[in-house]
């Protein structure tokens, strides 16, 4: 099959993944966003680090979840709102961590 057909049948497929996920409630949409994130940040470190160290693919990925899951705590539970600061030490303890390990 041609690689044109391919990649528009998977965009069809994703995009209605995406419609589904979103009309079906906002619970399984942000669980579906954090899959993809997840998924996405361990090819890119498996692409362009493939000799880094688990700890740094392990924060780099929580990392990654922390981001996405934050504007949507923030949103639809507001007594949270705390949870923006721990996020930014929570990102900045990382990186030290990270590098203590590289």
């Amino acid at each position: 099959m041609n690689n044109t057909v391919v990649r528009t049948l998977s965009g069809i497929v994703f995009i209605g993944v995406m419609v589904g996920a979103i009309l079906l409630s906002r619970y399984t949409f942000i669980a579906l966003t954090t899959i993809i994130v997840t998924l996405g940040i361990w090819e890119f470190y498996r692409l362009t680090i493939p000799n880094a160290g688990y700890v740094q693919k392990v924060l780099g990925i929580i990392c990654g979840i922390v981001v996405n899951t934050l504007p949507f705590v923030l949103l639809y539970i507001p007594s949270y709102v705390d949870l923006n600061i721990l996020a930014i030490v929570f990102s900045l303890l990382a990186v030290f961590i990270s590098s203590l390990y590289s």
